[in-house]
């Protein structure tokens, strides 16, 4: 009687984790980039939605927000933010609200080197990447480790 055997032989063993290691190697790293690019989406999303209420802020007031600290979100554009809108970056990113060379926050009051803008400061240099490609064909402006949507500035004028 022949004896049946079961179960791996260590040989065989070792080439099935071998052949899952190197699905991971290459698993992985595409698993990171689609991360990526959906937190850069995501964080797009939300610049845009600020934007838009900084451009309606500016229809109704005719004056641009506040500057804010890094990671805050200028007060007064509160109304103007859909509901339940949260503006909460993660641990490695931060929102930026810049205003640059305009007294009173006034744009008639800005010179040619005035800047306004809404950004993302990032220290992942990938991400920085990414969400720099996913704003497209819109204005942007990078400094450092952050990259903005230019709302107002030299070259761009509501």
């Amino acid at each position: 009687m022949t004896r049946r055997r079961s179960g791996l032989t260590l040989i065989e063993l070792l080439i099935v984790v071998s052949i899952i290691g190197i699905l991971a190697r290459i698993a992985i790293p595409k698993f990171e980039a689609v991360r990526r690019r959906t937190q850069a989406t995501a964080i797009v999303s939300e610049l845009v939605t600020v934007r838009d209420a900084a451009f309606h802020y500016n229809a109704d007031i005719q004056l641009w927000p506040p500057n804010t600290a890094a990671g805050t979100m200028p007060a007064v554009l509160v109304p103007y933010l859909p509901k339940g809108f949260k503006f909460q970056p993660s641990a490695t990113t931060s929102y930026v609200w810049l205003l640059n060379g305009m007294s009173g926050n006034n744009p008639i009051n800005g010179t040619d080197n005035s800047l306004m803008a809404i950004g993302v400061r990032t220290t992942d240099a990938a991400l920085r990447t990414t969400v720099l490609a996913a704003m497209g064909g819109n204005a942007t402006y990078v400094s450092g480790n952050a990259v903005y949507f230019l709302l107002w500035g030299r070259k761009l004028r509501p």
